[in-house]
């Protein structure tokens, strides 16, 4: 639901004005079935259960709880006060309609998509992911408390796992907000050349990341004496992936409580970013059988956001409440980022122009040359370990190397055959993180040209095979 105002004002023969005003309230996400939960660190620490589900974990709330206080069918709380004022205008500056400076500002919001919601599936009693360490192969529940929980009937006293993954959301849900701002000059040449000098800009607050709040914490390689559910257990060795989940933050508070929770994935719409472009514009009308049409781009875009689809993952490579460490080129999907600096295109079409002599005409009119161009800047991308150096129950493809200092991340003689160094990179000391920001190599750029030749016969008037 939406509504809007705009209007328009010629200010004069030369200036038109445009402004709006939009009112688009942010309406949470429903369940039909009110299959929501959420995780509270406050009701945790004060051994507070859910009376929808009484087995389930301390902290862990349901709707119909009295501590659900956002709709008893929603994810989080709902917001009236989304306003986005727009402003735009159009000046010919010197009447004779050869040239336009536009510019515009304006507000605009997103809800989010709703798949970013489904990972909650997952989550139990709805579903369930369990963390088994070190499973037999033959007998993967053999070390689980109780045997193989599946299958999974949904009732009020369903019994709740343990070491079980957990998505949960802020319930101060903010939508995505993007303040946008541009400036255009076009300038004609002659009778058929056209020239647009672009400037595109953006600030994006409100973004959806993703925190882990219960990983493992590295306790050291040396002995140890653990508080475990079974009584105090004693390990040669702290901080192994055997003893994950007995290292995770809940479980070492309370582990009566804590032994139901391996990863809670948070997600906080507190992710922000930037971006900056120029874009320049050539083209060529139609004329003596040709056409022209180049464009470039100049852009940087930065963004503190390394996932925007939560899951059970939980990655975190940055301090709770401080991402200042991985604030770097604008992420796609974690592998690469869409931060390409320069993009240049050129696409044109050349007619042969019509020969008076038969024989030319005959072997040489009516073709048609159409190159197209393309040349990018490689995109950015993030070295990672492979492997749990933090040794806190994590994902491994969100564990970076450290730098080595003085090495180039590069190759001598970049290639196919080889293009990042492996030497620059070292494995920083187990149970730390290393130094190595994301996205912070640039990959190969792009060359790519596309020719097309055809020609025209004509076999009758106003009929044609090409």
């Amino acid at each position: 639901m939406a509504a809007y105002i705009q209007d328009s004002w010629r200010a004069t023969q030369r200036l038109t004005i445009n402004y709006g005003l939009r009112w688009e309230p942010f309406f949470a996400f429903k369940n039909k079935y009110g299959w929501f939960d959420h995780f509270d660190m406050d009701l945790f620490n004060q051994n507070v259960h859910s009376t929808v589900y009484p087995n389930a974990p301390a902290g862990l709330i349901f709707p119909g709880d009295s501590q659900w206080t956002w709709g008893q069918k929603s994810i989080a709380h709902n917001r009236y006060n989304v306003f986005a004022p727009r402003l735009g205008l159009a000046w010919d500056p010197k009447g004779d309609g050869k040239m336009s400076i536009r510019a515009s500002a304006g507000i605009f919001t997103d809800r989010g998509a709703l798949y970013s919601m489904s990972a909650m599936a997952q989550d139990s009693p709805y579903g369930s992911v369990i963390l088994v360490n070190n499973p037999k192969v033959d007998d993967p529940w053999s070390t689980y408390p109780g045997g193989n929980p599946l299958p999974i009937v949904l009732q009020k006293n369903i019994t709740f796992p343990t070491t079980a993954s957990y998505v949960t959301y802020d319930p101060h849900w903010h939508p995505t907000t993007v303040n946008q701002f541009s400036l255009s000059v076009q300038r004609q040449f002659g009778e058929h050349w056209l020239l647009t000098v672009n400037y595109i800009g953006n600030t994006i607050s409100h973004l959806m990341n993703e925190q882990q709040i219960n990983p493992a914490v590295f306790l050291g390689t040396g002995p140890c004496t653990l508080n475990t559910v079974n009584g105090p257990t004693s390990y040669p060795v702290c901080s192994t992936t055997a003893n994950t989940n007995q290292r995770r933050v809940l479980y070492m508070k309370n582990p009566a409580l804590g032994q139901y929770y391996g990863i809670i994935s948070t997600s906080y719409a507190d992710g922000t970013g930037n971006y900056n472009g120029m874009y320049i514009q050539l083209q060529k009308r139609l004329s003596r059988g040709t056409t022209i049409l180049a464009n470039y781009t100049w852009s940087h875009c930065i963004s503190d956001l390394w996932n925007g689809n939560p899951g059970n993952n939980g990655v975190s490579n940055a301090t709770p409440g401080d991402r200042r460490f991985d604030r770097g080129p604008c992420d796609d999907s974690g592998a690469q980022s869409t931060d390409q600096r320069h993009v240049f295109n050129l696409s044109a079409v050349a007619q042969v122009p019509k020969f008076s002599n038969n024989m030319l005409r005959l072997l040489a009119s009516d073709w048609q040359f159409s190159p197209i161009l393309k040349l990018k800047s490689g995109p950015y991308q993030t070295i990672s370990l492979g492997t749990d150096n933090l040794l806190n129950g994590e994902v491994t493809t969100y564990q970076r190397p450290n730098r080595v200092p003085g090495v180039s991340p590069y190759m001598d003689n970049k290639s196919v055959d080889g293009w990042f160094n492996p030497k620059a990179f070292a494995v920083p000391p187990l149970g730390t993180m290393g130094d190595v920001a994301r996205n912070s190599v640039q990959a190969p750029g792009m060359v790519q040209l596309d020719l097309s030749v055809s020609r025209t016969f004509r076999i009758a008037e106003g009929k044609s095979i090409q």
